[in-house]
């Protein structure tokens, strides 16, 4: 049994932090696939392609030759728009909560996360004939797609 597996980060500027947590996430995919036997693949889907570039930069500081294939989704411009407007929700949900005003309910994600891992599910089986794995996850991390390769 061969396991696949798939982050998605739907960043649509990569200031430091979130450089750091994607680059973060590249290495646990890249770990992943060298250290867990039944790891087979790891994918990792973005929203920009300057996303993807900084994270095939990755592939060559850390050795990488095909253990983590770096996808860009192909969102269309009302999809693209919805994100933009989402992220912008987010910075001001986040902003409000620094003023002590409590828990911003603003801030919140479902967009992009649901965009991106159904792209990533999508390629991914379509690409790897897999099913999804209903076992344990690999490294006990909640990864956006995990998958059992049917081959």
């Amino acid at each position: 049994m061969k396991l696949i597996i798939g982050m998605a980060k739907s960043n649509l500027k990569l200031n430091d932090g979130q450089s750091r947590k994607l680059e973060l996430d590249f290495l646990r995919l890249a770990y992943a696939v060298q250290r867990v036997e039944e790891v087979e693949k790891g994918y990792l889907i973005v929203a920009t392609d300057k996303s993807k570039k900084r994270a095939e930069g990755w592939k060559e500081k850390y050795q990488l030759d095909g253990e983590v294939e770096v996808l860009v989704a192909k969102l269309n411009e009302n999809e693209l728009k919805l994100l933009k407007s989402e992220k912008q929700v987010n910075i001001e949900g986040m902003l409000e909560g620094t003023t002590g005003k409590g828990k911003s309910k603003r801030s919140i994600a479902k967009l992009g996360k649901s965009l991106l891992e159904d792209a990533l599910k999508q390629y991914i089986e379509e690409k790897e004939a897999t099913t999804v794995w209903e076992g344990e996850s690999p490294l006990g991390i909640q990864w956006d797609y995990c998958g059992q390769s049917d081959s």
